[in-house]
C-alpha cells in the first residue's frame, strides 16, 4: 500500500490493464539498464541498489557534480560524438 492513496482504484486499473503499455515500457527500460528490484536508483552514471543511508546518496551526488564540473560527464542538453561537429 506504500504510496497508493486508493488501493481499490489501483487494483481496478491493474486488472483492466489501463496502464499496461506504460508499465511494460518502464519494465523493459529498467531491465535493459540492469534494474531488477526496488528500490533502485540511477545517479548520473552510477546504479545504486537497495535502501541506502542518506550519506551514500549525498556522496554520489557530489561525485556526479564533480564529473560534470571537470567535463568527465557532459552537461544536460549537450551533444557528444560525431554529431557534435
Amino acid at each position: 500500500k506504500a504510496g497508493v492513496k486508493d488501493i481499490a482504484q489501483f487494483r481496478k486499473d491493474l486488472e483492466d490493464e489501463t496502464y499496461k503499455d506504460v508499465v511494460r515500457q518502464a519494465r523493459s527500460y529498467a531491465t535493459s539498464v540492469g534494474l531488477n528490484g526496488t528500490p533502485a536508483f540511477i545517479l548520473g552514471d552510477r546504479f545504486i541498489s537497495g535502501a541506502q543511508p542518506y550519506e551514500v546518496f549525498e556522496d554520489e551526488v557530489y561525485r556526479q557534480l564533480a564529473k560534470v564540473a571537470d567535463g568527465t560527464v557532459p552537461r544536460a542538453g549537450t551533444t557528444v560524438g560525431p554529431q557534435a561537429q
